[in-house]
């Protein structure tokens, strides 16, 4: 995790009432209630108490984005594709008060074609080039 990623944790860590300050840093008033939060959880493996702090803080985050209906897969520590998915909705969620668009739900314009290339059909190559051997040139490499 990053300082402003730990920061982030911090002040969710406010929100829910803990006494931390926003540091940056995995400092013992921040992990004592990162494990306060954490204790108690049905989702998390037997043994988390004995990961490192970076990954307490991890799963701290992703038990905030599962809370939230944020799919980050199992509460692992791990900081992966789901995870950073999660704490960037996370993030979003909490700047604008909804979770961000799903990307696949945002229609694309169509892709410009400003010189009128053909579609790679016969049909549109044909049309374009004209019948093969009358407007094209064979060049040896």
């Amino acid at each position: 995790m990053n300082t402003s990623q730990i920061r982030f944790a911090q002040r969710e860590l406010q929100r829910l009432g803990a006494a931390v300050e926003e540091t940056g840093l995995l400092d013992d008033p921040s992990m004592a209630a990162v494990r306060e939060r954490l204790r108690g959880r049905d989702d998390l493996p037997d043994g988390w108490t004995d990961w490192s702090r970076t990954r307490q803080m991890v799963a701290f985050v992703q038990s905030l984005a599962t809370d939230e209906g944020i799919d980050v897969g199992p509460l692992d520590g791990l900081w992966g594709p789901n995870t950073d998915f999660g704490y960037s909705s996370l993030r979003f969620l909490r700047e604008h008060g909804e979770l961000p668009p799903n990307w696949r739900d945002i229609p694309q314009p169509p892709l410009a074609n400003p010189h009128g290339w053909p579609d790679e059909t016969e049909a549109s190559l044909r049309a374009f080039y004209g019948p093969v051997a009358t407007h094209q040139t064979r060049i040896e490499l």
